[in-house]
């Protein structure tokens, strides 16, 4: 598969937490699916983890651009902590899936996983990806 880490450098406020965006997605699928077979059996599962500020606004583009998961970061639905992110992150998870891409939850080393329980019971949600280092502290 192909993990892309996407930042906008809103959510976190470095002009060095800035990646691409989805006309970026669009020219690695299609060169994905250059290299597949006729059947697309070859093709690698492109996942995006997507560190950025209101992530909702990601979701149709990174769809047409031919995304396969859509890894959301739990953190970025709301400054409250747990209950007060469920409603949005459920919401977001769900449109997710109408767009026909499959759904993960980031959180970072710092949250406690108990936070997302509840997200993980509606069964929207595919992938939990811990990160290893809090966001925007690469090469840690």
């Amino acid at each position: 598969g192909c993990y892309q880490d996407i930042f906008d450098g809103v959510y976190l406020d470095s002009p060095l937490a800035f990646t691409f965006g989805p006309q970026m997605v669009k020219a690695i699928c299609k060169s994905c699916c250059d290299l597949a077979t006729d059947d697309n059996s070859t093709r690698p599962f492109i996942d995006l983890h997507m560190c950025v500020d209101r992530p909702e606004r990601f979701v149709k583009p990174m769809a047409d651009a031919g995304a396969d998961r859509f890894i959301f970061q739990w953190e970025a639905m709301g400054d409250d902590e747990g209950s007060g992110r469920l409603d949005p992150a459920i919401k977001l998870a769900a449109e997710v899936a109408s767009k026909g891409m499959r759904c993960g939850v980031s959180i970072n080393p710092s949250t406690d996983v108990e936070e997302i329980y509840a997200l993980l019971k509606t069964g929207l949600i595919d992938l939990v990806d811990i990160l290893a280092v809090e966001p925007g502290f690469g090469g840690q």
